[in-house]
């Protein structure tokens, strides 16, 4: 489950970098 939960946290670190533009 960790691996699970890196996976989502870099996810999310490239959704918020897309967001920013």
């Amino acid at each position: 489950m960790r691996l699970d939960s890196r996976s989502v946290v870099y996810r999310y670190r490239v959704f918020l970098f897309v967001c920013d533009g």
